[in-house]
């Protein structure tokens, strides 16, 4: 399901692209009651991103309602990732499954309003300076030390700007293997 030429949100079923159609500025799929399916998300840039996945309006995270300042899951440049259902914790998932809206999560959840929606906000990473942290070399002119052109050297830390890599207001990002 193309969103832009930066990113792609695609809906497998039984490991293969679901047949997408476009109607009034919308994408749909076709999904068979019962059929579980996973969202393959992909990042078409040079840079990481954060992607904040909904199904029927709820966090893929964690279950709660859906927010653009929710927790995700972070992209490299030119990588995607398959998101097969609900996280349960950091090692189970709960498959997604084409439901009627009253047995969906949502559904038994009592929250009906975005039931068959499947959205995705992705978030650039912001840009952080670093620069190394010289300090001065006292061996001489020609010791071997690796030297820049102020006879510093490079004592192997840098120093940053920022302390958060996404944008403030945002939850709290871990960086996990998911």
């Amino acid at each position: 399901m193309k969103q832009s030429t930066n990113f792609d949100l695609d809906v497998l079923v039984h490991g293969s692209e679901s047949r997408k159609y476009f109607h009034d500025g919308k994408f749909y799929v076709e999904g068979k009651r019962g059929s579980n399916f996973t969202i393959k998300l992909r990042n078409n840039t040079s840079k990481r991103v954060l992607a904040v996945l909904t199904v029927d309006g709820l966090s893929a995270i964690d279950g709660k309602d859906g927010s653009f300042d929710g927790n995700g899951y972070i992209l490299d440049a030119w990588s995607s990732i398959k998101v097969p259902g609900w996280r349960l914790n950091n090692s189970e998932v709960a498959s997604f499954e084409f439901t009627d809206g009253e047995e969906s999560y949502a559904g038994r959840k009592g929250k009906i309003r975005n039931i068959g929606v499947i959205g995705c906000a992705f978030y650039y990473e912001k840009e952080r300076n670093v620069w190394p942290t010289y300090i001065m070399c006292d061996h001489g002119k020609h010791c071997g030390c690796p030297r820049n052109d102020l006879g510093l050297w490079w004592n192997g830390t840098t120093t940053t700007t920022t302390a958060s890599s996404y944008p403030s207001g945002g939850s709290t990002v871990t960086m996990k293997s998911f």
